[in-house]
């Protein structure tokens, strides 16, 4: 699956775009505090929800991730290859997939 994500590029343009969201911030964060600029308004306990939230939609990409390693190969014959069914999956069009695969 790691050479799926990493070979194709595929988070490549998102990872530069969080990675600039989070430095933009990083840096309004750090301004703020400089100023004593207002607090975060969601309370902790919403905080804390989100964060459980994320970790089960981590958890639940990761699940699929790991049950796309037990696609099997295929033989010319069904115009899809397993390599391309995975790529469907990491791509997160996983009804397709399901469809293709319910075809084959």
């Amino acid at each position: 699956m790691a050479e799926h994500l990493e070979g194709e590029g595929v988070y490549e343009k998102l990872a530069k775009i969080y990675r600039v969201f989070q430095r933009d911030m990083l840096d309004l964060r750090d301004g703020l505090a400089v100023i004593d600029g207002p607090k975060p308004k969601l309370p902790p306990q919403a905080r804390l929800n989100l964060r459980l939230m994320h970790g089960v939609r981590i958890g639940l990409l990761m699940r699929l991730f790991a049950l796309a390693t037990h696609i099997p190969d295929f033989s010319v014959q069904h115009n899809i290859s397993r390599e391309q069914l995975i790529s469907k999956v990491v791509h997160l069009e996983v009804e397709d997939a399901i469809r293709k695969l319910a075809t084959t």
